[in-house]
């Protein structure tokens, strides 16, 4: 009997340190997220600030608009 328990114990560790093991990738990406939302809404505040006029300097703002976009609908 003693050997039961063990090995569904054993068996419940383990799937609490996936789930914690996964908690820690999700808590990353989340910061990952954020520093990455905050450099696109900087570049894209900046760019509209100094109101480019060249159009490879529109497509670049074009290009962070689609990516704060984007990255709302991941959210």
């Amino acid at each position: 009997m003693s050997n039961t328990i063990d090995v569904c114990q054993t068996g419940y560790d383990y799937e609490q340190f996936q789930l914690n093991e996964l908690e820690n990738e999700n808590m990353k990406l989340k910061k990952q997220l954020a520093i990455a939302t905050k450099a696109l809404n900087t570049a894209y505040n900046d760019m509209e600030y100094w109101s480019f006029t060249s159009e490879r300097n529109r497509r670049v703002l074009d290009i962070l608009n689609e990516a704060l976009k984007e990255i709302e609908g991941v959210k």
